[in-house]
């Protein structure tokens, strides 16, 4: 085996420790003499050189700049949007040499493979959509936003470990989790509004999606206290009202229950879930149900938004006004937003990329599978799939990148990041899966894998 070259290991640091040196020297001249700015100057240089030695340092403040982005303390940081901080760090992601592939050898013949082009071909497609764009400024914006996630993505599942990962986004999501109920104990005025809880972000749909896409990492991670961090994370998809997430939360809970059951009760499972889901949203879309709780409002606050979406597509149906041509908070609902700013073309693509997506939870573990199975639903009102610069559509993304979390042939297994080298044996569960437990992959017996 051909020892690793440390010159080129050290070149990048290097490189990042002199650009970090000058940006320093440049920061005290030109931040006036501000002790403040030149301290938050020094953290935030001092983590861009500690993300050369370690890309998870990058990955999480990535995550955390997009967290700030959609928070309610945003706008307190005035004109400077967060997402901009997170450029370098997503450069030295893209620049680390890397220490393993990118794709498992176990996971070449899988259609999640396909998976790896979703963002750059969505990316192709937004950018090329700007000649014929309503608002060109905001397409090239969401088609660079989608680029930089995609180069994020890749980056960071080509140079971290899968359980180094979770654990910092299980971290994350209790701090989240934290801060919400204490802004809310605090400032119940500012962290509710009508009647619907914001916690720290910016609008309760963004508290719901945040939930829908951690709660199978935070679940899958835990070995006690299981149904007891769910009822906490459902608690705040129901008090935020949002009709979608509380869906979508309760179909993870259902894909948990039932992993490790036999074949018939998992279908039966499945179809009885999935028959209460469409009850459920059909119930509350339609606002046939009393306003017990804001969960349940009579109000149906996707109809006009959809009727919009749809008379924009009647004017334009072969190519949309143009991607993320329209705020999403516009048009209620992935499809019908696809079908506006998009058209026929963009949906259809979109479309094919979501398929495949549904297809590699067949053989998945029950992580990766209730997090698909919760994102697909709770975008049926939430269009945030193919939205750059979003913290939840980035951490989802992220994972569907992550080739140990995919579908695998029969008899074959996906590598995970902590593996010995070929030749060596490794015996217990596979990283990405969950522990066994009502939550977990439970009866599956310990893998054994020789190379």
């Amino acid at each position: 085996m051909r020892a690793p070259d440390r010159t080129t290991d050290f070149r990048l640091p290097m490189a990042v420790a002199v650009v970090v040196v000058l940006a320093i020297v440049g920061s005290m001249v030109f931040t006036g003499g501000d002790a403040s700015l030149q301290l938050a100057a020094m953290i935030y240089l001092g983590l861009l050189l500690i993300s050369a030695y370690r890309p998870m340092v990058a990955v999480v403040a990535v995550l955390v700049a997009l967290l700030l982005a959609v928070t309610s303390f945003a706008k307190s940081m005035g004109a400077v949007d967060p997402r901009f901080l997170l450029l370098p760090f997503v450069a030295v992601l893209a620049l680390h040499p890397g220490r393993r592939p990118a794709t498992a050898p176990a996971d070449r013949s899988t259609s999640a493979r396909a998976l790896r082009y979703t963002l750059p071909a969505v990316a192709v497609f937004a950018l090329a959509s700007t000649l014929w764009s309503a608002d060109p400024r905001r397409t090239l914006s969401t088609s660079a936003a989608l680029l930089v996630m995609a180069v994020f993505c890749h980056s960071a599942a080509r140079v971290v470990g899968v359980p180094p990962l979770l654990r910092a986004v299980a971290v994350l999501t209790w701090i989240v989790v934290a801060a919400s109920v204490l802004y809310f104990l605090l400032a119940p005025s500012s962290a509710t509004k009508g009647n619907r809880l914001y916690g720290i972000f910016d609008h309760p749909n963004s508290l719901a999606a945040f939930v829908v896409v951690a709660a199978p990492i935070v679940l899958s991670r835990l070995t006690v206290m299981r149904w007891p961090a769910a009822a906490v994370l459902g608690a705040l998809c129901v008090f935020s009202a949002s009709r979608a997430g509380s869906a979508a939360f309760a179909l993870e809970l259902m894909v948990f229950a039932m992993a490790g059951r036999a074949r018939n009760t998992r279908i039966l499972g499945t179809l009885a879930a999935a028959g209460v889901g469409a009850w459920y949203i059909r119930e509350a879309v339609q606002s046939w149900t009393a306003p017990a709780l804001p969960l349940l409002r009579t109000n149906n606050s996707r109809e006009a938004t959809w009727a919009d979406g749809l008379q924009h597509f009647r004017e334009h149906p072969l190519l949309g006004v143009g991607a993320g041509a329209l705020p999403p908070g516009t048009i209620g609902g992935l499809w019908p937003y696809l079908l506006a700013t998009t058209g026929l073309v963009g949906t259809a693509l979109a479309a094919g990329f979501v398929i495949v997506l549904a297809t590699t939870v067949v053989r998945a573990s029950p992580l990766y599978r209730a997090l698909v199975v919760g994102t697909l639903v709770d975008n049926i009102f939430e269009p945030w799939l193919f939205t750059g610069g979003l913290v939840f559509c980035v951490l989802f993304w992220l994972l569907v990148h992550l080739p140990q979390t995919h579908s695998v042939r029969p008899g074959r297994v996906p590598l995970a990041a902590t593996d010995p080298p070929a030749g060596e044996g490794r015996t217990g569960p596979l990283a990405h899966e969950a522990p066994p437990g009502p939550l977990g992959s439970a009866g599956r017996p310990p893998v054994t894998t020789r190379g």
